[in-house]
């Protein structure tokens, strides 16, 4: 069954974004997270919160805001890949952002990008530039100081040999129809990584256009899931993406360097 069951059958609405968030005991950070979100100069969204069997406080957190624009979805836990399928399941909207529980938005992000989005119908997607933040949120360096240079279009064979081309899911949103209608779905075999196997998929069909203003900032702390994996499964599960790439119908059109890579 396709896991846009539920929503296909209504019309995206218009202009609205639908945030997700999949959050995993992440009352630490998921309450200035979601303040960033309601202190956007662009108003028309949804936050779709998946707790995926969170024991502390985030669910709690997350509904005391009280707005009607958020809603929570408990769930067992079943992995940041899961939580991301069900968020897809329930969103209503003609965009898809991405904002964990521990990440922040710059008061302009969802403006910018949906600005560009509606504007023209070329770009399928974006991705901006941002910044790193520490525990404290002290701001470190740039999102593009750690990326391959940016391009605008046909993205694919780039996205395909790095992760680094767009980085955190945090500066990406997205048209719900390239999604909706390749029924793209997030890897639940995937621990590490899944985001940038999303990525690849819709880089095989969407344009890109980058945005060079940072409108985001990613939050680097010792609960990030890549720094609490071992190695050995980072290894196992960024091969599973390699392997994955190498079977798309495109990749044999790449260049002899990127195939090589």
């Amino acid at each position: 069954m396709s896991i846009h069951s539920a929503t296909e059958a209504a019309n995206p609405a218009p202009g609205l974004v639908s945030v997700m968030m999949p959050a995993y005991n992440g009352e630490r950070f998921i309450g200035e997270a979601i303040e960033s979100l309601r202190a956007q100069t662009y108003r028309e969204w949804e936050l779709i919160v998946v707790n995926d069997g969170s024991t502390d406080g985030t669910a709690r957190i997350a509904r005391a805001f009280g707005d009607g624009r958020i809603t929570v979805i408990d769930q067992p836990n079943g992995g940041e890949s899961v939580a991301r399928n069900t968020a897809l399941m329930h969103m209503r909207g003609e965009f898809v952002a991405f904002l964990d529980a521990d990440d922040l938005y710059l008061p302009g992000h969802l403006e910018t990008a949906v600005t560009v989005l509606g504007k023209d119908e070329q770009w399928d997607a974006t991705y901006s530039d941002g910044f790193y933040c520490d525990e404290s949120g002290r701001l470190i360096q740039t999102l593009s100081s750690r990326r391959i240079p940016p391009a605008d279009g046909d993205i694919f064979e780039h996205v395909v040999r790095s992760s680094a081309m767009l980085g955190p899911p945090v500066c990406v949103v997205m048209r719900r129809a390239v999604i909706r209608d390749h029924d793209f779905q997030f890897d639940t075999g995937i621990t590490i990584g899944p985001d940038w196997d999303f990525f690849v998929r819709f880089a095989e069909i969407g344009r890109f256009k980058y945005l060079p203003e940072p409108t985001c900032i990613y939050r680097l702390h010792g609960g990030n899931i890549s720094t609490a994996v071992g190695a050995g499964k980072r290894l196992r599960d960024l091969a599973r993406c390699r392997s994955k790439a190498i079977q798309l119908p495109r990749f044999g059109a790449c260049s002899t360097a990127v195939r090589v890579s």
